[in-house]
Protein backbone atom coordinates (compact mmCIF):
# COMPACT_ATOMS: atom_id res chain seq x y z
CA UNK A 1 0.00 0.00 0.00
CA UNK A 2 1.07 3.07 -1.08
CA UNK A 3 -0.30 6.50 1.23
CA UNK A 4 0.99 10.19 0.65
CA UNK A 5 -0.06 13.15 2.24
CA UNK A 6 -0.13 16.42 1.08
CA UNK A 7 0.13 18.98 3.34
CA UNK A 8 0.78 22.53 4.44
CA UNK A 9 3.87 23.87 6.50
CA UNK A 10 2.34 25.05 9.94
CA UNK A 11 -1.02 22.90 9.48
CA UNK A 12 -2.52 21.45 12.25
CA UNK A 13 -4.36 19.04 11.01
CA UNK A 14 -1.84 17.66 8.67
CA UNK A 15 0.35 16.93 11.39
CA UNK A 16 -2.37 15.34 12.95
CA UNK A 17 -3.27 13.03 10.22
CA UNK A 18 0.35 12.20 9.91
CA UNK A 19 0.39 11.04 13.79
CA UNK A 20 -2.80 9.11 13.39
CA UNK A 21 -1.32 7.49 10.48
CA UNK A 22 1.87 5.89 12.83
CA UNK A 23 -0.70 5.68 15.13
CA UNK A 24 -2.29 3.10 13.18
CA UNK A 25 0.35 1.54 11.34
CA UNK A 26 0.65 2.98 8.49
CA UNK A 27 4.22 3.92 6.78
CA UNK A 28 3.68 7.12 4.14
CA UNK A 29 5.06 9.57 2.37
CA UNK A 30 4.85 13.64 3.04
CA UNK A 31 5.04 16.28 0.32
CA UNK A 32 4.47 19.59 1.67
CA UNK A 33 3.00 21.29 -1.05
CA UNK A 34 3.76 25.16 -0.34
CA UNK A 35 7.37 24.25 -1.31
CA UNK A 36 7.37 23.33 -4.39
CA UNK A 37 11.01 24.29 -5.48
CA UNK A 38 11.90 20.41 -6.26
CA UNK A 39 7.99 19.49 -7.82
CA UNK A 40 9.99 17.19 -10.14
CA UNK A 41 11.72 15.09 -7.37
CA UNK A 42 9.20 15.21 -4.40
CA UNK A 43 6.01 14.07 -6.72
CA UNK A 44 3.83 16.83 -5.81
CA UNK A 45 2.63 17.06 -9.56
CA UNK A 46 1.46 13.15 -9.60
CA UNK A 47 0.03 14.12 -6.45
CA UNK A 48 -1.65 17.08 -7.07
CA UNK A 49 -2.93 15.49 -10.63
CA UNK A 50 -4.54 12.43 -8.49
CA UNK A 51 -6.43 15.16 -6.14
CA UNK A 52 -7.82 17.32 -9.08
CA UNK A 53 -8.98 14.18 -10.59
CA UNK A 54 -10.89 13.23 -7.19
CA UNK A 55 -12.23 16.68 -7.64
CA UNK A 56 -10.75 17.67 -4.20
CA UNK A 57 -10.22 21.41 -3.18
CA UNK A 58 -6.66 21.81 -1.61
CA UNK A 59 -7.44 24.94 0.35
CA UNK A 60 -8.69 22.45 3.24
CA UNK A 61 -5.58 20.32 3.72
CA UNK A 62 -4.37 17.83 3.98
CA UNK A 63 -5.25 15.12 1.28
CA UNK A 64 -4.43 11.75 1.78
CA UNK A 65 -3.81 9.56 -1.20
CA UNK A 66 -4.40 5.72 -0.64
CA UNK A 67 -3.12 3.92 -3.61
CA UNK A 68 -3.39 6.26 -6.42
CA UNK A 69 -6.91 7.41 -4.93
CA UNK A 70 -6.90 10.95 -3.12
CA UNK A 71 -9.57 11.59 0.04
CA UNK A 72 -9.92 14.35 2.19
CA UNK A 73 -9.16 13.86 5.93
CA UNK A 74 -12.00 12.45 7.56
CA UNK A 75 -12.80 10.00 4.63
CA UNK A 76 -8.79 8.88 4.58
CA UNK A 77 -9.44 7.61 7.56
CA UNK A 78 -12.57 6.36 7.10
CA UNK A 79 -11.03 3.84 4.44
CA UNK A 80 -7.94 2.89 6.21
CA UNK A 81 -9.83 1.75 9.35
CA UNK A 82 -11.80 -0.62 6.79
CA UNK A 83 -8.70 -1.60 5.45
CA UNK A 84 -6.84 -2.71 9.27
Amino acid sequence: MHITVLGKTGCGKCESAKQKLKIMGFEYEYIALDDNENWRENGSVEAMAATALAGLDFTHPPIIVINGDAYEYSKAMKVLKGMK
